[in-house]
């Protein structure tokens, strides 16, 4: 669609990052390049920016725009982060392209990493990883930038409640190890003992790290929560099987051991077809549960059906701030009521 495309490439006072994202999946990479460094003072708002890029890997003009410069028009930021860029700081790039042109996706530079570093606001596992030498094709960043584009909607109806954003390099979990005095036991066992709680259908072997694509610190009425964000471009429920089993042991048990709060865990779909899809396989995989006996009696929880999320990418730029949650109970209980509706609830944060 030759006109749409025009149309979102010369738009000058505002930056639709979300509608470029969809135009330019799939194009080669054009980097700029800077003949010579340029000084540079870096000021407050510049040492918050290359903080952001080390976290988040990418951003692109607009996205920086709505962080630093909000409600002003693009000339400021693309004068200051050309600066950035023609002292060594950060690198740029767009898709290439015959008519009109994209805006600027920026990353660090190694020296804008060392200003970042010295900042003390980094974590000091966060490593330098150099950008113009590994990427050629957009499709290399297009999911860290979908990924931003949709966090940034979500902060936008979160407003302060957003406490934190991490990204990816700084988002692995671990579960933890057992001693040689443990050997014998399976780890749910030992994280839950003394609980008055016992794990099933909870395997040792689905016990893996797991790496979300950003993780968001939520002060909610209840207490801070952490989401995890999972954003799935594959279209494919084949490709989280896995991931669905390494998430229903973290959030049925093994988050205990990690500085996580209460986790949530989000799949953002590409559309409501890829949404029902995902659903569907993850209805049979998240069969995890704690039991144990209550004031109500005994009882069995699912926290990996109860925590995890299922939304539309598209949604938040609309008025939908709604997701899908699983159906209480696996296929086959005795307790699921057939047709075994899913439920709905707010993302967190957004309930009344």
């Amino acid at each position: 669609p030759g006109a749409a495309a025009d149309a979102v490439r010369c738009r000058m006072s505002t930056l639709d990052t979300y509608a470029e994202l969809r135009i330019a999946e799939g194009k080669l990479l054009r980097w700029d390049a800077s003949t010579e460094k340029a000084a540079c003072a870096l000021q407050a708002r510049d040492l918050e920016i290359l903080v952001a890029l080390a976290r988040y890997r990418f951003l692109t003009t607009g996205q920086i725009a709505e962080l630093w410069w909000p409600g002003r028009g693009l000339r400021a930021v693309r004068r200051r982060m050309t600066r950035l860029f023609e002292a060594g700081f950060v690198e740029r790039f767009r898709p290439q392209t015959l008519r009109g042109a994209y805006q600027w996706t920026y990353c660090l530079a190694r020296n804008g990493f060392r200003a970042a570093q010295q900042t003390g606001d980094l974590p000091a596992a966060l490593k330098y990883a150099p950008r113009r030498e590994a990427i050629f094709d957009y499709r290399y960043v297009i999911h860290d930038l979908q990924t931003n584009e949709w966090v940034l909607r979500y902060r936008e109806r979160l407003g302060d409640r957003l406490l934190d954003w991490a990204g990816p390099d700084e988002s692995r979990f671990l579960p933890p190890r057992r001693s040689r005095d443990e050997s014998h036991m399976d780890l749910a066992s030992i994280i839950l003992r003394d609980s008055g709680w016992d794990a099933y259908d909870v395997d040792d072997e689905w016990c893996r790290p797991v790496q979300p694509d950003a993780v968001l610190s939520i002060a909610s009425g209840a207490g801070d929560v952490d989401v995890l964000v999972e954003y799935d471009r594959t279209r494919r429920a084949d490709k989280n099987f896995q991931k669905f089993l390494r998430y229903d042991t973290l959030l049925n048990v093994w988050w205990r051991t990690t500085e996580l709060q209460h986790p949530w865990l989000i799949f953002v779909c590409q559309d409501s077809d890829h949404l029902r899809r995902l659903v569907l396989a993850a209805d049979r995989e998240l069969v995890g549960h704690l039991s144990g006996w209550t004031n109500d009696g005994r009882q069995q929880r699912y926290f990996g059906r109860d925590r995890t999320l299922f939304v539309v990418d598209e949604g938040l730029r609309g008025d939908d701030v709604m997701a899908i949650r699983l159906p209480a109970f696996p296929p086959g209980h005795e307790h699921r009521k057939p047709p075994g509706s899913v439920r709905r609830m707010p993302l967190p944060g957004l309930g009344t």
